[in-house]
């Protein structure tokens, strides 16, 4: 007997729902975006699919599930495995449970009903976000950090128009806020951003724990700064999870 042949290129999507209904109809829209949908219908199959396959994004039926969404979202976003995968979440249910699916970590919240195609495109532009090729800079400057008040001196590796890859020897808290005051090499005067935090690694290397901010509050002349600089210096790759 021979062996399916895989599909190359896509995707692949873990869809959490109980009724573990996809039809042939929507796989093909999946497809047609650049998708292969996986279902799961309880907690050992998730983690099993998890552990055989690289899923690129995990979709969660909040209102056709056996178990907890809400813990399941928790475990998921506070594991070494998996807290890196994006989850999104989907509901016909707002205000209550979507505070609660948002504190525990979900990357995003769908709100039900919505049209079939109109969902798979929202997904897919979630899934372009979460990893995508961008322009960024691999560098090394210093930069000044400020958290809770604290100043924290830290070692610049990557840049982007969007944020910077950065190494400090303090933990700070997932979606923390940060003001950061760095010079860009070649120019004299240095500018203050804010930013935010998006990941850090849990293990701390010699030179320190490697932190992921997105920029959210920067000056016009500090964008035009990085972009100018990130064109003069820049480098393809890709890079995960909003860096």
């Amino acid at each position: 007997m021979g062996q399916l042949a895989i599909e190359s290129g896509l995707n692949d999507i873990l869809s959490v729902d109980a009724r573990g209904v996809t039809s042939d109809l929507d796989r093909a829209a999946y497809r047609k975006m650049g998708m292969r949908v996986w279902t799961a219908k309880n907690f050992n199959t998730v983690e099993k699919h998890l552990l055989n396959r690289e899923i690129s994004l995990i979709l969660i039926n909040l209102d056709q599930l056996n178990m907890d969404g809400v813990s399941l979202v928790q475990y998921l976003k506070t594991s070494k495995k998996f807290k890196d995968i994006p989850v999104v979440a989907a509901s016909v249910q707002s205000g209550r449970l979507r505070r609660k699916v948002n504190a525990a970590g979900v990357d995003e919240y769908i709100e039900q009903p919505i049209p079939r195609d109109l969902f798979i495109e929202k997904v897919k532009s979630f899934l372009s976000q979460a990893t995508r090729t961008s322009d960024r800079v691999a560098t090394s400057f210093d930069a000044e950090l400020k958290y809770n008040d604290e100043l924290m001196m830290s070692t610049v590796l990557d840049i982007s128009p969007t944020g910077i890859l950065v190494e400090t020897d303090y933990r700070t808290e997932k979606e923390a806020s940060v003001q950061v005051k760095m010079k860009l090499p070649g120019y004299k005067r240095a500018f203050v951003l804010g930013a935010q935090v998006v990941r850090q690694e849990e293990e701390k290397t010699d030179t320190g724990y490697k932190t992921a901010l997105r920029f959210s509050n920067i000056s016009t002349e500090a964008k035009r700064k990085i972009e100018k600089f990130v064109l003069q210096n820049k480098m393809q790759g890709e890079l995960k999870y909003y860096m």
